[in-house]
Order: C-alpha cells, then structure tokens, then sequence
C-alpha cells in the first residue's frame, strides 16, 4: 500500500487543487474549446505542461499540479484524441494531428516557452509536439513511456497480440485487470475507477484502435528525432511498470542532458502512487533545465 506520507500528500493536494489551488480555464482556439487546470504565477517567463496519456485526462495531474505550482506556473490541458470523448480533428493523422492541435493551443493560450511532460502515450507525442512547436522547448520528460512505442515488445498482458487488436476485443473484465496492473498497490477505489473509465472507453474503442494505428505509422521519426534533440529530458518511470523499461532504449537514452530516474513501489502511474517523489524530481529537473541554454 502507498506510505503515510504519499497516501497524505497525494489527498492534501488533491483536495487543494479541487478547492481553488489550480484554476479551471478554457479558451476557444480555431473552433475547439479547450480547457485546462493551471496553478503558479501566469506572469512566469516559462510553463511546464503535464500532458496526460491514453483514455486519461488533465484531472489526472491534481495530485502534483498545486506543489508543483508553489515553484512554477504550471498547466495541464485535455488533449484531443487522448481524451477519449474529445476527438482529433484529423484522426488518420495521429501524433501530428494531435500535435498541430496542441501548438495552435500553446501559441494562443501559453505563448512562452514550454517543459514538455508527457506520460505513456503522450511521452512519444511530445517528442513529435517538439518537432512543430512555435514556442521554444526548453526541455522534456518522459514519464512511463510505454515500451510497445518504441519496440516490439509489448506488455506482458499484450505479448500475444498488438495493442490494437487488444483494445479492439477487451471486455469489462479485461479492462479492469488492464487498469489494475497500472499500480503496484492498487487502490481500494479501483473497480469504481475502472468501472467509470470502461464507459467511456467502450463508448470510443473503435476512434482509440484507428488513433494507435496512426501513431504506429509515425513512430520511426518520431524516435529519431527524439534522438536528435540537444536539450535537457528526464527519462522517470516505476521500477515494476510492464510497459517501460529502463534498460532498453540505450541509444536513446544514453546520451548527454538525458536524466535518468527509476522509482520504486511503483508501476505506469508515478505521480499517483509516488507523488511526493515525483514532484521533487520534476522540480529538481526543471529547475536545472531552467538554467540551460543552447550550447551550454
């Protein structure tokens, strides 16, 4: 089970963010209405934007956005297509409609430069955001970000078939297990959890399947421009997650500027079941990145 500690911070910020420490805004950019949950001083020079992964959405961030924001102005939006009720408006396209989505957004709404934090599926997507942004991307961290991406390796509960075709056949009951092996300690709340994500997920499969076959497409430049970036990133995972895995990825990973942070007692969710933890390695990070310039 989550320590004291973790289970404690976790609910205060929580509660902190629900009861006005984040601030909900929306804002309509070329016809989509966005919102998001940003907390710190908007006056800041720079933003660090928590993108969310797969069928999740900006409230997943609650538990670290208020004490990340006690050092950063900090924003997390829902992003098209990841949440699954909000479509992409070009679904064919994958991470790049998604991404020129997401810069129309930046320009309007943040307009300064950025530290990309994407998890699972959105730590590829912010490596092709990196490629269009308008804004300047002082540095990115990957959180969790999923093996199946880069490699043909695949998780242990989809060894045997490709993720689609996983996602496409799921039922209830597989999509309860599927959730539950995202925490090393799942929480006791967790079949009400995975009973109200199930809805929306079953509601919008078929959109999920054909978005993952588009990603799938753009994964090779994807990876090599990652590979190509001369900027600080923070690689930070659970040390028991069966979709990351530390030890591959050498040739993207070994590499300068590249920070490295495996934790412990957690699986894919780390800012939930390690939120302390997580919050003082992104704010050690970011702060450091903070001080970066090219060609430093």
């Amino acid at each position: 089970m989550y320590t004291v500690k973790d289970r404690s911070f976790l609910l205060k910020n929580h509660l902190k963010s629900v009861l006005g420490a984040t601030t909900l805004q929306s804002m309509e950019v070329r016809g989509r209405t966005w919102r998001w949950l940003s907390a710190g001083d908007t006056r800041a020079r720079e933003a660090v934007v928590l993108l969310h992964g797969l069928a999740m959405s900006k409230n997943h961030w609650r538990s670290v956005l208020s004490s990340l924001g006690k050092d950063h102005y900090v924003i997390a939006p829902d992003i098209p297509g990841l949440r699954l009720d909000q479509p992409v408006a070009t679904p064919q396209s994958g991470f790049s409609g998604i991404a020129r989505e997401l810069c129309d957004f930046f320009s309007v709404a943040v307009g300064r430069p950025v530290h990309l934090v994407g998890h699972s599926m959105a730590a590829a997507l912010s490596l092709g955001l990196a490629m269009r942004m308008t804004v300047p991307v002082q540095s990115i961290t990957l959180v969790s970000l999923a093996d199946s991406c880069f490699t043909e390796k695949l998780s242990h509960t989809l060894n045997f078939e490709r993720m689609s075709d996983f996602i496409q056949n799921m039922t209830e009951d597989q999509h309860l297990t599927y959730v539950r092996e995202m925490f090393h300690q799942p929480p006791i709340g967790l079949p009400l959890m995975a009973r109200s994500n199930w809805t929306s997920f079953n509601r919008h499969r078929e959109r999920c399947v054909n978005l993952l076959h588009a990603m799938e497409a753009e994964l090779s430049y994807v990876e090599a421009y990652g590979q190509s970036l001369d900027i600080p990133m923070l690689i930070i995972g659970g040390r028991e997650d069966p979709w990351y895995d530390l030890t591959r990825h050498s040739n993207f990973y070994d590499r300068p500027r590249v920070t490295r942070v495996e934790m412990e007692g957690c699986k894919h969710l780390p800012f939930i079941e390690r939120p302390r933890e997580f919050a003082a390695a992104l704010h050690n990070f970011v702060g450091k990145a903070q001080q970066w310039r090219p060609g430093a």
